[in-house]
């Protein structure tokens, strides 16, 4: 990832990694690094389903007990 990207950049990039990857981990590692939260990426995008922003949730709340 480049060291600066838009905040729509930003979104894509966890819509891709959530979608395409299933990767919930480094989706939620974005979220977390940028000050994002759930909110504001529900408030740009409606490609999630709520299973995928539950399964986001679970882990941003994994990382952050670890952290």
């Amino acid at each position: 990832m480049s060291a600066y990207k838009s905040y729509k950049e930003l979104i894509n990039d966890i819509v891709y990694l959530i979608i395409n990857k299933n990767d919930f981990n480094q989706a939620a590692n974005i979220i977390i690094m940028n000050n994002l939260t759930i909110k504001e990426l529900l408030t740009m995008t409606f490609r999630l389903s709520i299973l995928n922003i539950a399964k986001l949730s679970d882990a941003i709340i994994k990382i952050q007990k670890e952290s």
